[in-house]
């Protein structure tokens, strides 16, 4: 086998797309540095600090959150212990250098059997409506600007924690009594808006055929 050939099918493995990012594990007290890598198989983060390197697989994770281009959380199934009854262990990392980019949210799309939450707006977004609204919480609100576009949605509001990004693949529902109000579902949280201009047709067409035709909305949890 020729030196040109060996190298085209090395490329072509799985190790080849696997991605890796230097970062801090922030501790109740505390933290750690390391190496936070992703593979078509899993998630491992690789750190001297004894006992603090982890390892799991993309099922064990329950779910992805990219909270900015420097910060991402997974979210597991590990149980926190007695001191902290029926929560689950989070573990959030920022990166020491560089920005978490489309390559890796879209390696997580494709390998996650369940959401991946993102804050960040990614590359390749086709608009098709932008709405001024207010959402609704407990207790006031707040304002800001919904986007509807051909893959996501995005809310846009004046906090960074008040906004939100949702794939149109995992919203499990939505609701408009009038045009002039709208009520989205994922698997996480339900967000209900007022909007300051009614829901074109279009938009309200995408939404029905993503969230409710069969075999376009997703399964995932």
């Amino acid at each position: 086998m020729s030196t040109v050939l060996l190298a085209l099918l090395l490329m072509q493995t799985p190790a080849a797309l696997d991605l890796s990012l230097t970062v801090r594990h922030s501790h109740a007290i505390g933290s750690c540095d390391g190496t936070l890598f992703f593979s078509q198989d899993g998630v491992r983060f690789e750190t001297k600090e004894k006992n603090h390197s982890r390892r799991w697989s993309y099922p064990d994770v329950k779910y992805f959150e990219i909270l900015s281009t420097r910060e991402i959380e997974i979210h597991t199934f590990e149980s926190q212990g007695i001191t902290r009854l029926a929560q689950d262990r989070d573990y959030k990392f920022t990166l020491a250098a560089g920005e978490i980019d489309d390559n890796l949210y879209q390696l997580l799309v494709r390998r996650s059997p369940r959401a991946v939450v993102t804050h960040v707006v990614f590359r390749g977004t086709e608009v098709v409506a932008e709405i001024p609204v207010r959402h609704r919480h407990v207790i006031g609100g707040c304002q800001g600007t919904l986007t509807i576009a051909t893959d996501k949605i995005i809310f846009r509001a004046g906090r960074k924690e008040d906004s939100r990004i949702w794939r149109l693949e995992d919203i499990r529902s939505f609701a408009s009594s009038d045009k002039f109000s709208l009520r989205l579902s994922s698997a996480f949280e339900t967000f209900a808006f007022d909007l300051k201009l009614p829901l074109e047709r279009q938009a309200y067409d995408l939404l029905w055929r993503s969230v409710y035709t069969p075999g376009v909305h997703s399964d995932k949890p």
